[in-house]
């Protein structure tokens, strides 16, 4: 009795034990039919309290795996694994109820019911509800998801470390340290990262962060892997990493930004210092045209410092005049228009400085704030252009116009007289002898002359009248508006202004006489070009005329001007198609009759214009250079000539060659000279080569070619001597070996006693002066014999012989004298 009632107590405590337990008991028979579900089991399935078969209770819930998606298969079930003779141990899976829908997450373990026979007639199961755990692993592994995210995506870089070993990177960290990823960092030093600069500051830090101190985010300076120096802004607390204590730092890094911010405190110093240090007045106005700032060059310009001006208008600063425009200017620079203009400023000590002003606009968000402004000090400038624009318009000798600005008045009264049917003159202007004065006096003299000149002439003209310096001694006269009547009065008045010396400081009283030539329109021209030049014809007239006297412009001028004009077109080639020919004159001894040389005289026979006498093309030939040319051919003629003459046994002649001023000034003369008497196969002392005064015109440099051919056996003569500019003085130092007597001397020798004074004074000179005396133009025996008595023991002239051509000078005078 008593074991029936123990056993009916054991099941009894069993069966309330199982039906009250917060597990899951599921019994089975080996079949698979639920043959009891405990109570905890049938509420959380939804279960009826009957015995169901599989196909039964799978009407109540589904088995799903772990992932509480994907039904189990039939082999997985904890129950057919159990029926087959496996072990179900902590088995895992979902159970999601039909009645509600509800997932909840099971442990099941379970084990075979066998008989004594150990044979299984069924199955226990047991199943402890896991679903909060379960959850709340999820949601942390979420989490730890999410925060692996956004350690992985934050763009600032995050390294942990432990005891300086590196145990993580993100990849923002890995790409600014240089890493190809977080695998290439991961178990270096950590402070080998560390700059050198700032290693000592970050093991300090990372004490203080294991004492518990916060950290503030400081600048640092990091070494990437391809040693590239950064800087990162961090700071670093204490974590749990992977179940261990360390340090996690965390930063972005600045490196760009600290090097924007160098460059805009560079420019700003630049600019601080563009604006303090530049040469010209900077200036900042707010819109009611205030100074808000003003650099140091604003007192250099203004005469007030910075700080007085601040908070003044500039209004007070401006010429009167000039305050319209210039606030004109400044409402289009607020306005957003740069503006760049001049104006004057009145400075603190009241005198007028030139500015040139730039405005431009100050934007802020696309609004104007203020006006920006640079001043530049064209005072200077301005007198220097004012200078400039004088000396391009006024002569700085006499400050008279110049060619310019009468070239450009020109223009004008020849618009006004042609508009208005009114007549105009032009007087071509040259001074007589001036060459000489400035040449002999010195070239000081020459500019006090030029002046006294201009003051005359600017008294001779009325006061619509402009006179004008074309260079050297030349003016010009224009007279608007006038007729021929007046013209002939003004050209006497200047005549009569300079009747009379002028006196010159330092000088004394010096006579100048001007030539005048005169055109007018419209009767001579209607053009500028033609004006000057027909003054400048008729002028060339007057000097012709005997100088100090006026010619009006007529057509012969205009012949003879054209005779000019062709002469120097055919002279340039007139060597070229032989045109010239070279006569020479008979030397003799006046004494014996002996001939002595020859000089070689050049005749010019044009088909177009005939015979032109040396004394009209030579003058062309000098003027237009074409001399050089010309000269050289007559030497080297000349050379040859005297050459074939000496081979055929007149051993000792000599030919005189006459040469230019033109000539001496080339320096190289010397050598052409000596390249010729070469190639000639000439001895040099049967070369004489004539000058005349007008060497004296540039006397040093002309002495000097001189003497290099005299150097060279050469000899020198100085032609028509007595006409010109000859001194005594220079005579006694130019290197010549003869003197020639002009024939204006010769021509009243028998007749005029002053001219036999004169002629023996000039051979008395010769002898004194070791020269030999050669007189030329001796045309009638009695001027002959004269000479003889004068004891001038050479000459030439028409009654010794005319200049004759190569072959008669040889037949007539040659052939006598073997």
């Amino acid at each position: 009795m008593k074991n029936k009632i123990e056993k009916s107590l054991s099941n009894l405590l069993l069966e309330s034990s199982l039906e009250h337990t917060q597990t899951a008991i599921i019994i089975t028979d080996a079949n698979g039919v639920l043959t009891y579900v405990n109570k905890y089991a049938r509420e959380m399935y939804g279960l009826p309290d009957e015995d169901l078969t599989p196909k039964d209770w799978s009407k109540f819930f589904t088995l799903l795996y772990p992932d509480g998606k994907t039904p189990i298969e039939v082999v997985d079930l904890p129950l057919y694994r159990l029926l087959n003779g496996e072990a179900v141990n902590d088995y895992e899976l979902c159970v999601r109820t039909k009645k509600d829908n509800k997932l909840s997450y099971y442990l099941i373990n379970g084990n075979q019911i066998k008989d004594r026979n150990h044979e299984v007639i069924g199955t226990f199961l047991i199943a402890v509800n896991i679903t909060a755990p379960k959850v709340l692993e999820q949601e942390l592994k979420v989490t730890i998801e999410n925060y692996d995210k956004l350690i992985e995506n934050t763009p600032n870089p995050i390294l942990i470390h432990k005891d300086g070993s590196i145990l993580f990177v993100n990849p923002k960290a890995a790409e600014i340290i240089g890493a190809k990823d977080s695998n290439d960092i991961i178990g270096k030093c950590f402070l080998d990262l560390i700059h050198s600069d700032s290693k000592e500051s970050v093991i300090k830090r990372i004490t203080q962060v294991k004492s518990g101190k916060k950290l503030e985010f400081i600048e640092t300076k990091i070494t990437t892997l391809d040693e590239e120096t950064r800087i990162v802004e961090s700071s670093a607390i204490n974590v749990v990493y992977r179940g261990q204590e360390a340090i996690m730092a965390v930063g972005k890094d600045v490196t760009e930004r600290n090097r924007i911010r160098e460059q805009l405190e560079k420019s700003r110093q630049q600019y601080q210092s563009l604006f303090e240090f530049h040469p010209d007045a900077i200036f900042v106005f707010d819109l009611e045209g205030n100074f808000v700032s003003a650099n140091a060059a604003c007192y250099n310009l203004s005469g007030y410092t910075p700080e007085q001006l601040i908070g003044t208008s500039f209004i007070p600063l401006l010429r009167p005049e000039d305050i319209n425009i210039v606030l004109t200017h400044f409402q289009k620079t607020m306005e957003g228009e740069p503006r760049n203009y001049e104006c004057t400023l009145l400075d603190k000590k009241g005198d007028f400085i030139s500015l040139s002003i730039t405005n431009v606009p100050i934007v802020v968000d696309g609004k104007t704030v203020g006006v920006y402004g640079i001043a530049k000090d064209l005072t200077d400038q301005k007198k220097l252009q004012e200078k400039i624009q004088y000396l391009a318009y006024y002569d700085s000798l006499t400050n008279l116009p110049n060619r310019q600005l009468l070239s450009e008045r020109l223009k004008e009264v020849l618009t006004e007289s042609e508009q208005n049917n009114l007549s105009f003159a032009v007087l071509f202007i040259d001074l007589d002898r001036f060459k000489f004065i400035n040449d002999t006096m010195g070239h000081d003299v020459g500019d006090q002359l030029l002046k006294e000149v201009a003051k005359k002439l600017q008294l001779s003209i009325r006061d619509q009248d402009m006179v004008s310096r074309l260079g050297g001694d030349e003016f010009i006269i224009l007279l608007k508006n006038v007729e021929k009547e007046e013209v002939n009065r003004i050209a006497h008045r200047i005549i009569a202004q300079f009747s009379s010396p002028l006196h010159l400081v330092g000088v004394g009283d010096v006579l100048i006489t001007p030539s005048i030539g005169i055109s007018l329109y419209p009767d001579d021209a209607n053009t500028i070009d033609a004006m000057i030049k027909f003054a400048d014809t008729a002028m060339y007239m007057a000097k012709a005329k005997g100088r100090n006297n006026f010619q009006f412009h007529t057509s012969e001028m205009s012949q003879i001007l054209q005779r000019k004009v062709s002469i120097e077109k055919n002279l340039r080639n007139a060597t070229d198609n032989h045109e010239m020919e070279i006569y020479y004159q008979p030397i003799i001894n006046l004494e014996t009759q002996d001939l002595i040389g020859a000089e070689a005289l050049l005749r010019w026979n044009n088909p177009e214009l005939g015979v032109i006498s040396p004394v009209e093309f030579i003058p062309i030939a000098e003027e237009t250079g074409i001399i050089q040319e010309m000269g050289e051919w007559v030497l080297k003629e000349a050379c040859l000539q005297i050459k074939q003459w000496i081979h055929q046994g007149h051993k000792n002649l000599q030919v005189m060659v006459n040469i230019s001023i033109r000539q001496l000034q080339n320096r190289n003369f010397h050598h052409i000279v000596e390249q010729i008497l070469n190639e000639v196969g000439l001895d040099a002392k049967h070369l004489v080569l004539e000058i005349t005064e007008s060497i004296l015109h540039d006397p040093h440099d002309s002495i000097v070619v001189l003497n290099q051919l005299r150097e060279k056996g050469v000899k020198i003569a100085l032609d028509d001597f007595g006409t010109g500019y000859s001194s005594l003085s220079y005579l006694k130092h130019l290197p010549i070996d003869r003197l020639k007597i002009d024939r204006s001397f010769i021509q009243d020798l028998a007749t005029n006693s002053n001219a036999l004074s004169m002629v023996k004074s000039i051979i008395d000179i010769g002898r004194n002066l070791n020269l030999r005396i050669i007189a030329e133009g001796i045309e009638t025996e009695e001027q002959f014999t004269v000479l003889k008595d004068l004891q001038c023991t050479k000459g030439q002239g028409y009654y010794i012989s005319k200049p004759l051509c190569p072959k008669t000078f040889e037949r007539t005078i040659l052939k006598k004298l073997l």
